[in-house]
């Protein structure tokens, strides 16, 4: 999908998969609790002013078809007014639901965060287990998988004594993990399909995971997390040997 050709749901989905199940409830009963809203001024100016700056923003990005990508790395800005609003409507809901809820949502917050370390920027909520999130959603855009896996390529060529004249096929960030390591030469994963001369290496993950694996090669090493009660492993990248 591309960033400049989103459907106005985009951001709505996301927000539906990436904010916490309390904070959504907390949204949706807002027309339940809106008349205690009502009898009071501070709570009214509070809300309603969140709630059109919130309004006022996505409609503003949605009509101008903003170029958006990597989830909602882009309004995640509207997260805390998004908060403010939930908690605020939960609390004037049930006060004692409020306290009970709160607490136990923020000590599975955290206790998730620390399972899926250190992937916690991709973390969704538990909608998301519903689906195949490896096919569904972007589980390691910023590439964090490299230093285990470029690690992995270093050690194998050293326990089985390679030459690190050897081409390693990946992203742009190779030369960065592994120049020091002596390997110097980099290509990308694209010119994979072209590759005759072998042995050489093949990391695959981010735009790459999601590419057929390469021909006649060994699997080295993997990246992989699981969420919290659930049994889905999370594939975030590979390393590959081919000789």
């Amino acid at each position: 999908m591309k960033s400049l050709n989103l459907p106005s749901s985009y951001y709505f989905i996301w927000l539906f998969f990436k904010l916490p199940i309390l904070i959504i409830f907390g949204l949706l009963i807002f027309p339940i609790i809106e008349k205690k809203i009502l009898y009071n001024n501070l709570n009214k100016i509070f809300i309603y002013s969140l709630l059109i700056t919130i309004s006022t923003i996505l409609i503003l990005f949605i009509f101008f078809n903003v170029a958006v990508y990597d989830e909602i790395r882009h309004i995640m800005f509207l997260v805390p007014l998004l908060f403010l609003v939930s908690l605020h409507n939960l609390y004037l809901f049930n006060k004692t639901l409020f306290s009970y809820l709160g607490s136990l949502v923020i000590i599975f917050f955290i206790f998730e965060n620390f399972k899926i370390n250190p992937y916690q920027y991709t973390w969704m909520n538990s909608f998301s287990k519903f689906y195949n999130i490896n096919k569904t959603f972007e589980v390691d855009y910023w590439g964090i998988s490299n230093k285990n896996l470029y690690s992995s390529i270093d050690n194998h060529s050293i326990q089985n004594n390679l030459d690190n004249n050897i081409c390693v096929f990946g992203d742009l960030y190779s030369s960065a993990f592994l120049e020091n390591k002596n390997f110097n030469c980099f290509k990308s994963y694209s010119e994979l399909d072209a590759a005759n001369n072998r042995p050489f290496y093949v990391l695959k993950n981010v735009k790459n995971f999601k590419r057929s694996d390469p021909k006649n090669c060994e699997i080295i090493s993997t990246e992989n997390y699981y969420y919290s009660f659930s049994k889905q492993k999370i594939n975030v990248g590979s390393a590959w040997y081919c000789d």
